[in-house]
């Protein structure tokens, strides 16, 4: 039976001011890279008659409604007008693509749950480690110039209110695309990746956006003249990164006390401290210790002050650590379980979708709004010039809330104990490779402890 071809659906978003030098050689490059006929969305302002000289479709769009706005109905358009593709992109006028691209793409298995960036920015490079493929950026949003996504990811990214937000956020609304997109679908458990090296290149020097700062260059992209079907000699394959030891117990306090020794008076954060039954054991092991506890469940919380007293050498924090200063909701765990009437270890910031079938006779509550502190606001109220000596992350499935929010702080932590399913139970949650890939920039794995933990150390003496 013969396989069914691929179906596309593409369009450039430009502008006049880029007609007469980066629009043509882009489309140049697209026709190159199997792309020869797309659709024009004009931001213009005013019609421009010029335009027939491409002998392309064309969208104008009078008054202008800058680039976030353009883009945004360029793949509303492009989705209604024949909603049952394949794949959808949209490319930015001013960037260039290896040849045979849509046929390599053509080639490639399309990620489950997952998208595709085109334009591999600098510091999703430095993951790749001389990986050469697929694999797992940084997910910070780097970028829409290139994007694909299959049916069912563009059906979720127009469905998301972030997007209908975007247009309220006075200047951000008429910029902030890329990050919008990201914020979007990590929402949805949608993950991007990029591809080693760079399928495309930014070549614009100056941004459409006033005051904008322009986009950096890739720095692994190998020409327009690069055929991207030799990339298959590689296997077009995503890269895992592989914790190779394994320790089968839990990491324990006194562990913990030998890696932060010397320290007289050890700074340490215990992220979902739940009761407090990990928390005496630091206590107890760590009798010096400066220990800042974060548990959003109310019903956790009562028994964790039952647990731990009035010892001073804790600071409390009923909320959860997100990417947010600020409301989030959160999936509160109950059922019967583990000898308790009413569980609730497994509350989450994010939807449960593995832990559903993985602990059937634990259930979720609807989702209610709490309270949620950024990483680095705590770093910037507490810390008060030290180093933190170790993070303890118990924060079933939203590993990636915790790095989005806690980037400088991460970079100045130690050591870093935190929790990683395989496989994962909640919507966006990173699998234990890509967590890995995800604090490359600041850690490097040391050993997974009892198959779902993983130890992280900082690669900078601190």
């Amino acid at each position: 039976m013969t396989k069914r071809p691929i179906s596309w659906m593409y369009g450039v978003t430009t502008v006049p001011s880029r007609m007469s030098a980066l629009l043509p050689r882009t489309l140049n490059s697209l026709a190159a890279a199997g792309f020869p006929e797309p659709r024009l969305f004009i931001d213009a302002g005013v019609p421009n008659h010029d335009y027939a000289k491409f002998d392309l479709e064309i969208t104008e769009r009078f008054p202008p409604v800058k680039t976030a706005g353009n883009w945004i109905l360029a793949m509303w358009e492009l989705y209604l007008r024949e909603p049952n593709a394949h794949r959808y992109t949209i490319f930015q006028d001013d960037v260039v693509f290896c040849k045979n691209l849509r046929a390599y793409l053509d080639k490639c298995e399309y990620p489950t749950m997952g998208y595709w960036n085109l334009n591999t920015y600098p510091q999703n490079e430095e993951l790749a480690g001389g990986h050469k493929g697929w694999y797992f950026s940084n997910q910070m949003g780097r970028g829409a110039q290139a994007l694909v996504f299959n049916n069912e990811a563009v059906m979720t990214l127009l469905s998301q209110p972030k997007l209908l937000e975007l247009a309220k956020d006075g200047k951000r609304g008429t910029q902030s695309v890329d990050g919008q997109i990201s914020i979007s679908m990590r929402k949805s458990g949608w993950k991007e990746y990029v591809h080693a090296p760079s399928l495309a290149c930014h070549t614009g020097v100056e941004s459409t956006i006033i005051g904008h700062v322009p986009h950096p260059f890739s720095e692994t992209f190998p020409g327009e003249e690069k055929d991207a079907m030799s990339f298959l000699q590689n296997g077009p394959t995503y890269l895992q990164k592989e914790v190779t030891k394994k320790v089968r117990h839990t990491l324990s306090a006194y562990e913990i006390k030998a890696l932060v020794t010397p320290k007289k008076s050890p700074l340490v954060l215990e992220i979902g401290c739940h009761d407090g039954s990990d928390t005496v054991k630091f206590l107890d092991a760590m009798p010096a210790i400066d220990l800042h506890c974060f548990e959003p469940d109310e019903r956790a919380n009562k028994r964790f002050k039952e647990r731990t007293g009035e010892d001073d050498r804790i600071t409390f924090f009923p909320l959860a650590v997100a990417d947010v200063d600020g409301p989030r909701d959160f999936f509160a765990s109950t059922g019967r379980a583990g000898g308790r009437d009413d569980w609730d270890l497994s509350g989450s910031l994010c939807k449960p979708t593995g832990h559903l079938t993985r602990s059937p006779e634990i259930s979720f509550k609807s989702p209610v709004p709490i309270d949620c502190l950024r990483l680095d606001t705590w770093m910037a109220e507490n810390r008060q010039g030290r180093c933190i000596d170790f993070i303890w992350a118990d924060l079933q499935g939203s590993q990636q809330l915790l790095i989005d929010g806690g980037r400088k702080a991460l970079a100045k932590t130690r050591y870093l104990y935190i929790e990683s399913h395989d496989p994962v139970a909640y919507a966006g949650e990173p699998t234990q490779s890509e967590l890995v890939l995800l604090l490359a920039e600041w850690f490097e794995p040391v050993a997974i402890y009892a198959e779902e933990n993983i130890l992280f150390k900082n690669k900078e003496q601190l």
